[in-house]
């Protein structure tokens, strides 16, 4: 249950930025790493919940 509201929302930005704003179906770098840092903060946080104990 709690990975449902971030995996969403990183599926809508996905979705958002894939189609883009004007139609053209790429992703550009600023997107690209937007997205990547956003899962590399996700997964860490994951990692130190887990090892954390919470």
């Amino acid at each position: 249950m709690r990975d449902r509201p971030g995996m969403a929302g990183l599926t809508l930005a996905l979705t958002v930025f894939g189609i883009g704003w004007k139609g053209q179906g790429r992703i550009n770098r600023l997107e690209a790493v937007w997205l990547l840092a956003t899962f590399i903060a996700y997964t860490t946080w994951l990692v130190v919940s887990v090892i954390g104990g919470r």
